[in-house]
């Protein structure tokens, strides 16, 4: 690879004539310009990370005709959408879109990725709903979907994803109550919705995460009572549920959640008192 040099100047439409080459990484230069169509003729490329230049642009539709495992495209300035060609890219382990300046709706046909297992759409200008195609990649174990515009619910078939270990929607506009049953995806170790409009109570199921580290449900519009069943999830280190219109007590419960290092329920209504058990908490964040 040539990741980490000083590269500049465009990619070469005949950087596929380096036949047998299999490895292709310029990460973190500075590289400008477009993608080559040509991209297409590089079938001998099972890793191509053009991540973290200055390229622009669109992802060529050619791109499709490539079997890499790793495509690796996060931190440039491409636009437009996401080429529905890359759900038939069945070699794909690693797509990684992110951070960029894409726009339109997740290809619903990505969810015929069934050897990908990690999914990084943040940080662009996405739109329309999350595709519940996408419950069928079922080695999927990380899905970043933040950071972008999407809307509609969260699709209950993501339940299916059983060996998903992070699910990060936040900072969308998605509404809707949290489907009962992403307690399904028994693997999770983050999952993290803020910033977004959901309504409706926290489902008690979360409390079968038993692998979950840190919950993060602030800023939306949920409502109803903490749920004493939270105090299950033993592995528990971050528990934020502020900004949100949660009522009722803290339950005495979750002082006993003895790795929890930072757990915030500020500005919401809760009433009564500071249960007696929060004394045994490194530390409660703000309250």
């Amino acid at each position: 690879g040539l990741r980490g040099n000083q590269l500049e100047g465009t990619l070469s439409p005949d950087m596929c004539q380096l036949t047998g080459l299999w490895y292709f990484d310029v990460k973190n230069n500075s590289l400008t310009g477009e993608i080559p169509e040509t991209i297409g003729n590089c079938t001998s490329f099972q890793v191509l990370d053009l991540s973290y230049n200055h390229l622009t642009g669109s992802i060529p539709f050619n791109i499709g005709f490539l079997q890499v495992a790793t495509l690796s495209l996060q931190g440039n300035k491409f636009t437009g959408p996401i080429p529905s060609v890359i759900g038939l890219m069945q070699a794909l382990a690693v797509l990684d879109l992110s951070y960029n300046q894409l726009s339109g709706p997740i290809p619903s046909i990505l969810g015929n990725l069934s050897y990908t297992e990690k999914l990084y759409m943040q940080g662009n200008r996405l739109t329309g709903t999350i595709p519940p195609e996408l419950g069928n990649m079922s080695t999927l174990h990380y899905l970043e979907l933040n950071d972008n515009q999407l809307t509609g619910s969260i699709p209950s078939e993501l339940g299916k994803l059983t060996g998903l270990y992070d699910l990060n929607l936040a900072n969308n506009s998605l509404e809707g109550p949290i489907p009962n049953n992403i307690s399904s995806c028994v693997n999770l170790n983050s999952f993290n919705a803020h910033g977004n409009k959901l309504n409706g109570t926290i489902p008690r199921s979360l409390c079968k995460l038993e692998s979950m580290t840190s919950l993060n449900l602030s800023s939306n519009h949920l409502s109803g009572p903490i749920p004493i069943e939270l105090s299950r999830i033993n592995n528990l280190d971050i528990l934020d549920l502020s900004c949100n219109m949660i009522t009722g007590p803290i339950p005495s419960a979750i002082g006993s959640l003895e790795h929890l290092l930072k757990l915030n329920l500020s500005k919401n209504a809760l009433v009564g008192f500071i249960p007696a058990e929060f004394g045994n908490l490194r530390s409660i964040g703000e309250m």
